[in-house]
């Protein structure tokens, strides 16, 4: 989550992702591990692949694989969602007019609106909502 934590508009938002916040986060992303290292095993994968170079062989138990996840694992900053447009009363920022709920003229003019991560670069979306945040 971003979080303004400056009158100073020149002083950058904090900045918590939470990774791991929920158990399930973490076990989802071994199990994706476990089940590519299943999928390398046959072919044609496995006649291409000569060797597992990460996490690597000696990292074996879901324990093991848990801790490379945590110590290994980052963003690509491609985020949305964390000022989302829904009601308020469920949890969102912004209207649908991307005003920020309880202010006059603040706008969030991003694709951190978007509720739910998109199945593609988020660089197309925000193309087609900038234009709209100008119209009003």
């Amino acid at each position: 989550m971003q979080h303004i934590t400056s009158s100073d508009p020149m002083v950058e938002p904090g900045f918590d992702p939470h990774y791991f916040e929920h158990e399930v986060d973490l076990d989802v992303l071994v199990e994706t591990a476990k089940f590519s290292r299943s999928i390398v095993q046959h072919a044609p994968l496995r006649d291409m692949i000569a060797r597992e170079v990460v996490p690597g062989p000696d990292v074996q138990t879901d324990e093991q694989l848990k801790s490379f996840v945590k110590n290994t694992y980052s963003t690509t900053w491609h985020t949305c969602g964390t000022c989302s447009m829904m009601p308020r009363d469920k949890g969102g920022v912004v209207g649908h007019d991307l005003k920020v709920y309880g202010t006059n003229n603040l706008r969030v003019v991003d694709l951190s609106v978007a509720p739910l991560h998109i199945a593609a670069h988020v660089q197309g979306g925000w193309g087609e909502l900038s234009p709209r945040a100008c119209t009003d």
